[in-house]
């Protein structure tokens, strides 16, 4: 029996966790301003704002076990995703239609003819998981099942990086409350407005990267 700790995260999560910031951050700002005291100003505002940034990565990001025996899988949580609550139920190898993989390490999805199930694996550099992975495929392809990557499956379902476009909106959104609430905010407070700015900065280069893979 092969055992995989694996960090998950939920990609449309990732989206709603960007736009929460984008729109919370200028509030925190004016938040900062009513505040009478200086050093609160700012102190008042970063704690609710690493406050937030907790609550966010536990509402994205997840540890789960996967274990691979007897043409089957079994997962469980070791640290569940905030507010996902449902076990995820075992699969046989011979279910399994459709995996999603991206550069040959990331298993995305695992599609059976009547359920997805997500999985999102961040960078791992154990080598028993490449060779997990590389085994998985061939009994996928073994029972006529097929793997694709990210960029088909969206295609085949009607959509095509739907986060980008979102994260277009949030940035622009930013731009608009930045420029309504100028007149409120001082050198330091200034500071908070740039963590939407990096994040969408940070979404551009992987956007980037990841062309440069293909």
């Amino acid at each position: 029996m092969n055992e995989f700790e694996l960090l998950v995260h939920r990609q449309y999560r990732e989206v709603i966790a960007i736009l929460v910031l984008g729109f919370s951050t200028p509030g925190l700002v004016v938040l900062g301003k009513k505040i009478n005291t200086s050093n609160m100003q700012v102190f008042i505002p970063l704690l609710l704002l690493m406050f937030l940034l907790i609550l966010i990565y536990y509402f994205v990001f997840g540890k789960l076990i996967i274990r691979y025996s007897k043409n089957k899988l079994d997962f469980e949580w070791k640290k569940r995703i905030l507010f996902e609550n449902k076990d995820i139920e075992p699969v046989s190898i011979s279910d399994i239609k459709t995996l999603v993989i991206d550069d040959k390490r990331f298993l995305r999805k695992i599609i059976t003819n009547d359920r997805i199930i997500e999985i999102n694996n961040g960078k791992t550099k154990k080598g028993d998981y490449q060779l997990f992975l590389k085994k998985l495929i061939l009994n996928v392809e073994d029972n006529n099942g097929r793997v694709i990557d990210s960029k088909q499956y969206s295609s085949e379902n009607g959509y095509d990086d739907l986060s980008f476009h979102l994260t277009i909106i949030l940035f622009t959104a930013s731009i608009f409350l930045i420029s309504r609430l100028w007149e409120f905010i001082d050198f330091y407070s200034l500071l908070l407005l740039l963590f939407p700015i990096l994040a969408y900065l940070r979404h551009i280069n992987l956007r980037i990267k990841k062309k440069r893979q293909l």
